[in-house]
């Protein structure tokens, strides 16, 4: 309805996160695509289909970037131009307060994981997005972001590059499972998380640093 076409790849990340969230699975997806290969564009088209599904039974979508301008002003640019560009939801959304979007009873909000940004008391009942995750600080992460979808079970999803490891994942939730690679040709994509019922003792690996993405899956 929106014009795009996407990949393969990209479909299938749609349907396994919506599928999450749909189905109230919780749990934490991480999807690692280099750059130019369809991120940004899969990330708008996965929150409409959110907003657009979830527009009467409503529901709390966030996602967070590491920097207000200029990647959470993108973001919302990009989200702005394909709510146009899809029939279902052109001139149906409004924003709100500046970073907020709503279709119906639904609303995804921007906020910046910056050191100096105090985003504290937001709530995602359905879906929690961290973008560009590598570039996150961990404290900010486990004192700010992580609670937004502690009470309600919300799908996490952390956004990164290949090559680089989310620096939440080195202090927190280590993959258990190892990247996939799709079809020739195509990006390296996304990889379900799940992780142990005891924290393995991931803080000491790799002091003081952010550990390349080769080195997680050897750690696995």
């Amino acid at each position: 309805m929106g014009g795009m076409i996407l990949r393969a790849y990209q479909m299938e990340v749609i349907r396994a996160v919506a599928r999450a969230v749909i189905e109230r699975q919780g749990g934490s997806f991480a999807v690692m695509f280099p750059r130019q290969s369809g991120k940004n564009e899969l990330q708008a088209q996965l929150e409409i289909f959110l907003l657009a599904h979830y527009a009467e039974k409503g529901g709390e979508m966030i996602k967070v970037s590491p920097t207000l301008r200029p990647q959470a002003l993108n973001a919302m640019r990009r989200l702005e131009r394909a709510l146009e560009a899809n029939l279902l939801t052109r001139g149906r959304w409004q924003r709100e307060s500046g970073y907020l979007y709503r279709l119906g009873n639904a609303t995804l909000t921007f906020l910046s994981a910056s050191p100096g940004a105090h985003i504290v008391g937001a709530t995602a009942s359905l879906l929690l997005e961290v973008d560009e995750a590598q570039d996150v600080r961990i404290a900010k992460y486990d004192r700010e972001i992580a609670p937004m979808a502690a009470s309600t079970n919300a799908v996490r999803v952390f956004w990164a590059r290949p090559g680089t490891a989310p620096r939440c994942w080195r202090a927190n939730w280590p993959p258990r499972k190892s990247a996939r690679l799709p079809a020739s040709g195509a990006p390296l994509w996304w990889m379900p998380t799940r992780w142990p019922a005891k924290r393995p003792p991931t803080a000491n690996l790799w002091p003081g640093r952010s550990p390349g993405w080769d080195a997680i899956t050897r750690w696995c």
